[in-house]
């Protein structure tokens, strides 16, 4: 048997740990100071920065919510004004980055006299290379010109140190904010592990998470799946989408419709389907009688196979171009850009629906108690999700 002495000093320890955690978690947001302070405020990473702004700009727009209108309509509202702030702060760091961020491009220059690539770093345009001419000869090259790569002021040293301890801040306060829900949600609330629950701060520290934690994560995974999407741009992420799940798709359906009932309508649009059917049944016929019905089919499905892998090279080839197009221009870029982040914004929005679908079965299967991590005060878009999804849980599930 343990006895008390032994359960006693296991319940100070509990109680002391998170006290500890706070001594490491300000020993490494100080590091991380010192290495964005040595970097700058336009080398550091600002993630964390994008986080706490968008779910804070959140949390003080989603107190204008009604709390007595309906389910559909809170979540909905709450959804909408969460992909607001997003699309908000979003577009601020993407001007704060092209005016802030190190850059290297390519610049057009003329330069007078007799100037070789060594000598200038010059890329000279093939017209120029046969020029017969020696008086108002200026040679039209391109240069590579790098902007933001010179030592920080100390204003941006300062804020590269406060942005990096942030990022760390951040990160730690989400896993100690997870742990803590982890805790209070599941059985582990009823054993040592809860006497972590009871330590100083902690019930503080908890209602926080349970105010901003799942709204701060769901705003996060948004905005990495919307800037995803800015970095891949709409027209490859269609042809990337087309090429592969096209792919896949139009191989299973060749390999399907041989073996279908459409194989056995000789009319219309089925007719090409029902003759090449028949051509490789006939011709397996010669070969292996017994299988050839079956292997018939097969052969007929890899023709068809065949078939449609060349249409999707010449729709990639297409699409290909048309991205080469779009990336000729810096507008077309930039529109491309915008609109792949929009529409991988909404497809963030379905993914933080189809997390909350998982946790509000695992909660109605009695696995994990999420309704435990929540509180009625905040926490207006997890709130949502979970009494939208609970909401159609359970009726499917009745």
């Amino acid at each position: 048997m343990i006895s008390l002495h032994s359960m006693m000093a296991v319940g100070n320890t509990m109680q002391k740990l998170p006290q500890i955690l706070l001594i490491v978690a300000g020993c490494l947001m100080g590091i991380a100071f010192v290495i964005g302070f040595l970097k700058g405020f336009r080398k550091v990473g600002w993630n964390g920065l994008i986080w706490v702004t968008a779910g804070g700009v959140f949390i003080f727009a989603s107190r204008s919510i009604n709390s007595t209108g309906t389910v559909t309509k809170k979540f909905v509202l709450a959804m909408l004004i969460a992909l607001a702030c997003i699309a908000g702060v979003l577009a601020l760091y993407g001007l704060l980055s092209y005016y802030l961020r190190p850059k290297i491009r390519w610049v057009k220059d003329n330069v007078n006299g007799d100037t070789s690539l060594a000598a200038y770093g010059l890329e000279f345009e093939p017209e120029y290379v046969n020029y017969d001419g020696e008086d108002d000869w200026q040679p039209y090259g391109k240069r590579i010109k790098k902007t933001g790569f010179t030592p920080p002021c100390f204003a941006f040293r300062l804020l590269g140190g406060l942005a990096c301890a942030i990022n760390v801040g951040v990160i730690l306060w989400a896993i100690g904010s997870v742990v803590l829900l982890g805790i209070k949600s599941t059985s582990l609330a009823d054993k040592n592990f809860g006497l972590i629950l009871t330590a100083k701060y902690m019930d503080n520290f908890l209602a926080l998470a349970q105010r901003t934690l799942l709204d701060v994560l769901c705003i996060g995974l948004i905005i990495t799946i919307a800037k995803k999407g800015y970095s891949a741009g709409l027209m490859n992420s269609i042809r990337a989408i087309l090429v592969s799940i096209g792919t896949l798709a139009l191989i299973g359906l060749c390999f399907y419709l041989p073996f279908s009932p459409f194989a056995t309508r000789d009319a219309g649009m089925w007719h090409f389907l029902v003759s090449l059917t028949n051509r490789c049944i006939n011709m397996m016929h010669q070969w292996v009688p017994k299988f050839s019905k079956p292997l018939g089919k097969i052969v007929a499905g890899v023709v068809m196979s065949i078939g449609a892998g060349i249409l999707m090279f010449l729709i990639n080839l297409a699409l290909k171009k048309w991205c080469n197009f779009v990336s000729t221009t810096a507008s077309t870029r930039m529109v491309d850009s915008i609109l792949a982040c929009v529409l991988y914004m909404i497809i963030g929005a379905l993914v933080c629906v189809a997390i909350w679908f998982a946790l509000a079965a695992l909660d109605y299967f009695g696995i994990l108690h999420i309704s435990e991590a929540l509180t009625d005060q905040g926490a207006h878009l997890s709130n949502g999700l979970y009494k939208f999804t609970n909401r159609f849980l359970v009726r499917w599930l009745r």
